[in-house]
């Protein structure tokens, strides 16, 4: 099938494997993660790719080059995970007859979302570029499908899913760093399933996101934060505000 990569060793015909060896690469590079390295590897523009970031909702045509998306896929590969377990798989869409076929489905569940959300909650959506109309990704260049294997060890279905997460958010970073814009979308309840019957998801594997990722002329701004004493607690929680 044409634009699809599997970043895990999977059965199905449909992936191919991408290894990366981290064993030998750390007996190869040793960090002493002196302040000099830090100022090196660009601690500041670290910080400012992470609040740069914006979930984006209109993208350009133009196409990603496999290096720029070799590197940001990479990035999702040494994300931290339980156990090492590194339980994550890529599905790269470029296909546009693929992704005809999910917008469709896509569109069919967020109306129905949509139509249960609060009014301030589909109005601040909407504010920021959100729609339950999804025809506009078949035009967005690339899009990953990231999901996780549950069946690696016994009750880590959990930690599987939030190491995955940590995959996504160093695949969004990395885009960011790129110049490119990104959009993370979760699945409404059902929705998997639909999905399941036009992509080759090993049946051992969950969705955890579907990630858009496209050059860009949005200028979004930066969503309300909660504030750092109602959000952090030394010795103590938070007193979290809803």
């Amino acid at each position: 099938m044409h634009g699809v990569i599997s970043v895990n060793a999977c059965r199905n015909s449909h992936f191919k494997v991408l290894r990366t060896s981290s064993q030998s690469f750390l007996t190869e590079t040793v960090f002493s993660w002196d302040r000099h390295q830090i100022g090196e590897l660009g601690l500041m523009d670290f910080y400012d790719v992470i609040k740069r970031r914006r979930s984006v909702r209109r993208f350009r045509t133009d196409d990603i080059e496999e290096a720029t998306l070799r590197r940001i896929l990479d990035a999702g590969l040494w994300a931290p995970s339980a156990g090492n377990l590194q339980p994550w798989g890529f599905m790269v869409i470029q296909d546009r007859e693929l992704k005809q076929r999910l917008a469709k489905i896509h569109t069919e569940y967020s109306y129905r979302a949509w139509s249960e959300f609060k009014p301030e909650v589909a109005k601040d959506l909407a504010s920021r570029g959100g729609t339950w109309k999804k025809e506009y990704l078949v035009d967005v260049p690339v899009w990953i499908v990231a999901s996780y294997r549950r069946t690696i060890q016994k009750g880590f279905d959990e930690a599987a899913f939030a190491s995955t997460w940590c995959a996504i958010e160093n695949v969004l970073l990395a885009a960011t760093a790129e110049g490119l814009g990104s959009c993370p979308y979760t699945l409404a309840d059902g929705e998997e399933q639909a999905v399941r019957e036009v992509l080759p998801i090993p049946k051992d594997h969950r969705i955890a996101a579907m990630i858009h990722i496209g050059y860009t002329d949005a200028k979004l701004k930066a969503p309300k934060r909660r504030e750092f004493e109602t959000t952090v607690g030394y010795d103590k929680f938070p007193v979290h505000e809803p």
